[in-house]
């Protein structure tokens, strides 16, 4: 691999970025004009010869009949240690025996020490008549040229006393003004700058006679009759005459209003999940390279390991004899071998001489050449678990006495499943008498939602032999009426001949922890809703970007604007997904129930369908059924089978749509005849975040909600949704609603 893919395009966004890109690209690293990379544009314009890594660029030239005067004398130039400029060198060529011409810039590149890489060498075709106007433009009027045609929203400025006398299109689209700003005075256009930073950089410019490069400048202007803010990078660039004087001010802006407001939400977002890593009831720690230098740390880790962590420490220089333990060669076998370590009960003593247990998992955590970088450690303190199972060994009522000491509600049960033991803790929350029937008292303290489903999986748990845990809320005697919700785990205890002896469990008040993954939830929910309106805008800019290039009969770049209004749209889709997500989880999805007739539906909705899918959606038994539901949630039920069907059958011609009466039920077939779903995943397909893993997974985009948020959908109109399908041949979908006639209420 060379030096540029090693460095630079190892990331494969990077990587397709450059090998799809119409711009012929190559990196040179060698003054020598070695090739260290070349895209595939950059191949394709030398078809004398193929561009591999290491072959000389003078030969190519040379073998392409191409003159390689200017060639050497500009790669020359940019190689010399004596240039120092930041700018690229930009010169327009004639390199083959044909009609093409091209723009050439030739850029150095530097590491973040400032030390010179190669050459970045990009070639952007451009036709002969464009190729020659600049020519002509060059000779007569250069200077206004090269204003009028920046690529940079750019304005000139004449006097101290600020005048405009040129204004780009980019610029002028920018401010929201037209031709008419030229010759008035910047304050008389913009009054709101006279009180912000621009006047004061504009004069230190003009009497000095500096450039000057600034970034990231906060600016407020009233664009269209709205005050906005904007950040800007401005570069001001002073002209002088004969006599060095100052006649005139160049300013290009670039307007990064985006990338600061996506950094302050970054920042956002990075404090959340540290407050969210602080309260997490789980010691977390993040070990950096084959020293473990501690990365990141929780103040839960000191409860669990028992022993100050200093930030940028080793783990042998904090950790007392760690090296000594089998956890410290552990920790190098994952960061050597890559794989995760997770041991439960192991054992140390701290620096207090009190003994631990902590259950942990050592994570590799990679890089994308699958090295091991970090490794991520989450451990939890199962000191009092252990001490409470060597205790209940030795004694009943040791272990009775010392569970009343417990934090949190500690039961026994009989090898059989039958509660007889709740401690101290269970009759002070319940308010119950001691002398209470500890298997049949619990049960009313149970929310009625979960009594069914707490009872089926403690009866699963006892005839597998398996550990028990699950989450429920019980009822708060000290707070009316109200719920708190508690996670149970249960362990079997053997004899000495392997045979369930009896169960210990604990109920932990959870209740808080489930606040907090509550407002996780809203925030993705407020956050998804924000997205929402830039997105619509930006949904607008595209449309009217497309309308106006196809008006100039640019029809290349009117193409990439309507991809960016797909993709757009695709965004949109998955925000609305998690929007979705979040209303379910929180029970919010709300119906707006109404009668209609379901094969009028589906015939509108192929209709529209039909016009952006290139398979065949065909009808087959088409059976009148009026339903009482809410039309758009089943139309978006019915438009998500579709999409999938066309996305998992992309060798096939057609899509079959079907509705019969079945019994008391109106019933959607959707079906498609490619890829299948395995066997193995067909029960899982309506759970969230799962997609068909059958070759396709890194090709068909989407986050794997669509199905679940169908399926709940349906469960809340009191239908039923499931699915038919044999690897290799196909799917077949199908919803099944109640028919209106048969409701004798709702």
């Amino acid at each position: 691999m060379s030096f540029f893919e090693e460095n630079i395009v190892s990331q494969n966004f990077f990587r397709d970025v450059l090998e799809q890109n119409p711009i012929g690209f190559a990196f040179i690293t060698k003054t020598e004009f070695e090739i260290d990379y070349a895209n595939k544009a950059f191949q394709l314009l030398f078809s004398g010869s193929e561009v591999f890594v290491h072959n000389s660029f003078e030969q190519i030239l040379n073998e392409n009949n191409v003159k390689t005067e200017i060639w050497i004398e500009k790669l020359t130039q940019i190689f010399s240690s004596e240039y120092t400029s930041s700018e690229a060198i930009n010169f327009p060529i004639k390199p083959f025996e044909s009609n093409q011409y091209f723009d050439v810039f030739l850029s150095r590149v530097l590491n973040d020490q400032n030390e010179f890489l190669g050459v970045n060498l990009s070639l952007i075709l451009v036709s002969e008549e464009i190729f020659y106007k600049r020519k002509i433009a060059e000779v007569s009027n250069k200077f206004d040229y090269i204003v009028s045609n920046s690529l940079t929203s750019t304005i000139i400025f004449s006097g101290i006393d600020p005048v405009v006398e040129i204004a780009n299109k980019r610029m002028l689209n920018f401010l929201g003004k037209n031709n008419e700003i030229v010759g008035k005075r910047v304050f008389d256009i913009w009054p709101e700058l006279l009180k912000q930073s621009f006047d004061e950089l504009y004069r230190t410019v003009y009497l000095d006679g500096n450039e000057l490069l600034i970034n990231e400048v906060k600016m407020n202007f009233v664009i269209n009759g709205e005050y906005i803010t904007k950040y800007l990078n401005l570069f001001l660039k002073p002209k002088k005459d004969q006599n060095k004087q100052v006649f005139a001010i160049i300013m290009s802006c670039v307007d990064v209003t985006a990338l600061v407001e996506s950094r302050s939400k970054l920042h956002e977002n990075e404090e959340m999940l540290k407050l969210f890593i602080e309260n997490v009831p789980v010691s977390i720690n993040v070990l950096e390279g084959e020293q473990l230098v501690y990365k990141l740390s929780n103040s839960v880790s000191k409860e669990v390991w028992g022993f100050d962590i200093k930030i940028g420490s080793r783990v042998k220089d904090t950790v007392p004899n760690i090296v000594e333990r089998p956890i410290y060669q552990d920790l190098l076998t994952v960061y050597n071998d890559g794989v995760q370590i997770e041991k439960k009960g192991h054992h140390f003593v701290d620096d207090l001489g009190n003994a631990r247990y902590v259950n942990f998992i050592l994570k590799p955590i990679k890089n994308q050449k699958g090295r091991t970088k970090y490794i991520l450690t989450l451990g939890y303190d199962v000191s009092q678990e252990v001490i409470f199972k060597q205790q209940l060994e030795e004694s009943e009522n040791k272990f009775k006495a010392l569970s009343n000491f417990m934090p949190q509600i500690v039961w026994t049960a009989t090898e059989n499943g039958v509660v007889d033991f709740f401690n101290d803790y269970w009759y002070k929350y319940s308010g119950l008498p001691q002398n209470s029937n500890p298997n049949t008292s619990f049960w009313d303290f149970v929310h009625p939602d979960s009594v069914d489903l707490v009872r089926k999986t403690w009866t699963e748990t006892v005839e597998n032999d398996v550990p028990y845990q699950i989450e429920y809320q019980l009822r708060d005697p000290r707070n009316g009426e109200a719920y708190r919700w508690f996670l149970a785990r249960a362990i079997p205890l053997y004899d000495d001949f392997g045979t369930i002896k009896m169960w210990v469990g604990t109920c932990t008040d959870i209740h808080d922890f489930k606040q907090l993954q509550k407002q996780k939830d809203d925030f993705l929910g407020i956050a998804s809703h924000e997205l929402k309106t830039p997105l619509t805008s930006l949904k607008l800019y595209a449309q009217f970007i497309e309308r106006n290039l196809k008006k100039v009969n640019d029809s290349e770049n009117a193409d990439l604007a309507k991809k960016m209004e797909l993709q757009i749209h695709k965004l949109e889709n998955l925000i609305t997904d998690l929007l979705d997500l979040t209303r379910i989880q929180n029970n919010k999805m709300q119906l707006n129930i109404t009668k209609f007739n379901l094969v009028d539906l589906i015939a509108e909705l192929l209709e529209e369908q039909q016009l952006s899918v290139s398979h065949q959606l065909i009808t087959l038994q088409m059976s009148n059924c009026d339903v009482f539901a809410d039309k758009d949630r089943i139309s978006q039920v019915v438009i998500n089978l579709i999409s999938n069907a066309v996305k998992y059958s992309p060798s096939a011609e057609k899509v079959e749509i079907s509705v019969k009466r079945v019994d008391n039920k109106a019933q959607v077939c959707v079906r498609d005849y490619g890829i299948g779903i395995p066997e193995n995943k067909l029960s899982k397909i309506f759970d969230q975040y799962v997609r068909v893993e059958n070759g396709f997974e890194n090709v068909i985009s989407g986050l794997g909600l669509g199905l679940y948020i169908s399926s709940e959908i349906i469960k809340i109109s009191g239908g039923e949704i499931y699915a038919l399908s044999k690897n290799g041949e196909g799917s077949e979908f199908y919803f099944e609603l109640p028919i209106l006639e048969e409701i004798k209420s709702f």
